[in-house]
């Protein structure tokens, strides 16, 4: 019986996780359907606030060479 409880969870997880790949497969957009763009939008951000950083940072060390 325990043999048969286990098995059973497994099958329903493989079953779920398949309807949950297959619905991402064919709704790619996500439910409010401006998912994507406001990703894509959110990253581009964020990588512009990480150029700026390492930007900051080469100065920084440019300035600390020409002191010492």
């Amino acid at each position: 019986m325990l043999y048969f409880s286990i098995a059973l969870v497994i099958i329903s997880t493989e079953i779920i996780l398949t309807v949950l790949y297959m619905y991402r497969t064919f709704h790619p957009q996500g439910p409010n359907g401006m998912a994507n763009e406001i990703e894509v939008e959110t990253l581009k951000e964020k990588v512009q606030a990480l150029e700026d950083q390492v930007s900051n940072i080469r100065v920084a060390q440019g300035m600390r060479r020409r002191d010492g």
